[in-house]
């Protein structure tokens, strides 16, 4: 059940982003949780936190597959890029992980590799 909730916690996380792009105001007496004004800031304290267990890519991946489109960039600029989490999965032996994450490696949306791969299409 532990993935499942943390799962669950990233979607959250990327679902305020996106109602929330640019934080709390200031004047909410938030400047100790440390989320005003930074675009995926909270999405990123909990994939630092989950880094702490070894089902990180599991939940990392399953959160990214179920995601909208839209917030791909958000949790990428935070997990890292497609690429080296799929050598990660591949290393680690989570096919299945790696299997969801040729999607995100294919798909042009793909923020960290953007330009890269819209580069090899137009080869």
């Amino acid at each position: 059940i532990f993935p499942q909730a943390m799962e669950y916690l990233l979607y959250v996380l990327l679902h305020e982003d996106s109602l929330y792009p640019e934080g709390p105001a200031e004047d909410e007496g938030d400047g100790d949780r440390g989320t005003g004004g930074c675009r995926g800031r909270a999405v990123g304290v909990a994939v630092q936190w989950l880094r702490r267990f070894p089902e990180v890519l599991d939940v990392v991946v399953s959160a990214l597959r179920k995601a909208d489109l839209r917030w791909w960039p958000t949790l990428l600029d935070v997990a890292g890029d497609a690429e080296e989490l799929f050598e990660e999965c591949l290393n680690g032996g989570r096919l299945r992980a790696a299997a969801h994450l040729l999607r995100v490696l294919q798909t042009p949306l793909n923020c960290s590799g953007d330009q890269r791969h819209l580069r090899q299409q137009h080869m």
